[in-house]
C-alpha cells in the first residue's frame, strides 16, 4: 500500500517552526507496511493544499494530511475538494467542549463548533489527549486521512485509530479468541466490565465486543495482522490484557474463536 504524507503549515515553510511530526507518521507507517511514496510541506493556502492533493492523488490512493487545518481553520477546503457537505456532530462537539475543559484550554462555542464540522461521511476519531478529532474520509477510490496539529494529538489519534485503520487496509491475517466469564464476572454486570477494561473497549485491532452466549458472557477478540500467525500473536497479547484487567477469578476459560 503507497501513501503520501502532506503537512500544512506556513510557520514551516518559513522556518518560524521546526516541522517533526512527518518523520514519526512516516516512521509508524512504514511499521505497519504502509510505504510512504513523498512528504509535502505546504503553507495553509488553500489552493495549495488543493494542489498538494492532486499531485498526491495522481500516484497513490491514500493521503494523510496534518499541520494547520485543525486550529482556527475549518474543513470546508475538504468539502468542497471531494465535493461533499459540511455536517455538525453534536457528540464530537460535546466531547471536545468536554476535554477542552478537563485540559483547561480556553476555547468558546463559535470555535468548537466550527471544529466538529466534517465532511459528510467522514469516519471520525475523537482526540482523548486534547480535544481537537481526526477522521478518515473515503470516496471516490480516495481516502483522504486528516489528523490535527499539535505532535500530542497526532500521536493519540495516530495510535489509538489510525494504526487500526491501517492494519485493516493492509493485512491478511485473521485470528479469534474468546474469554468466556463465570458468575462472579455477570454479578459484577456489563457496566462494571466496561469500565474494568478500560480503554480497551475502544480498540480498533485487535476489536472487543461483550456477548451473551448460552448462560455466560463472553468476551470476543477480532485481530488482523500481516499473517494469520501474527494475528493470533496480538489477539493472544490484547487477551492477555483483557484477563489483567477483569481478574482471573472472573474467568471461566479461554480459548480460540472461529472467524
Amino acid at each position: 500500500m503507497k501513501a503520501d504524507i502532506i503537512c500544512v503549515g506556513t510557520e514551516y515553510i518559513t522556518g518560524m517552526l521546526p516541522e517533526s511530526n512527518t518523520g514519526y507518521l512516516a516512521g509508524r507507517m512504514a511499521e505497519l507496511d504502509v510505504n510512504v511514496r513523498r512528504i509535502t510541506l505546504v503553507g495553509s493556502y488553500d489552493e495549495e493544499i488543493k494542489k498538494a492533493l492532486d499531485d498526491s492523488y495522481k500516484d497513490v490512493d491514500t493521503v494523510l494530511i496534518t499541520g494547520g487545518i485543525g486550529y482556527g481553520r475549518n474543513q470546508n477546503i475538504f468539502a468542497d475538494y471531494f465535493l461533499k457537505k459540511l455536517i455538525f456532530s453534536e457528540k464530537v462537539f460535546a466531547h471536545m467542549k468536554k476535554q477542552a475543559e478537563k485540559s483547561g484550554v480556553k476555547t468558546d462555542d463559535v470555535q468548537l463548533k466550527s471544529l466538529a464540522e466534517f465532511p459528510e461521511g467522514a469516519m471520525i476519531f475523537d482526540n482523548y489527549e486534547g480535544y481537537v478529532p481526526g477522521y478518515v474520509l473515503e470516496t471516490d477510490g480516495k481516502t483522504l486521512i486528516v489528523l490535527p496539529f499539535l505532535s500530542t494529538d497526532i500521536k493519540a489519534i495516530f495510535e489509538d485509530d489510525i494504526v487500526g485503520y491501517f492494519y485493516k487496509r493492509v493485512s491478511i491475517g485473521k485470528a479469534g479468541m474468546k474469554i468466556i466469564l463465570n458468575e462472579k464476572a455477570e454479578k459484577k454486570g456489563i457496566r462494571e466490565l466496561l469500565s474494568s477494561l478500560g480503554d480497551l473497549c475502544k480498540s480498533e485491532n485487535p476489536s472487543l465486543d461483550i456477548v451473551k452466549e448460552e448462560k455466560n458472557y463472553v468476551l470476543k477478540i477480532r485481530a488482523v495482522g500481516p499473517t494469520n500467525g501474527d494475528a493470533m500473536i496480538l489477539a493472544n497479547l490484547f487477551a492477555s490484557d483483557c484477563c489483567q484487567k477483569i481478574g482471573n477469578d472472573c474467568i471461566l476459560n479461554i480459548k480460540e474463536d472461529a472467524i
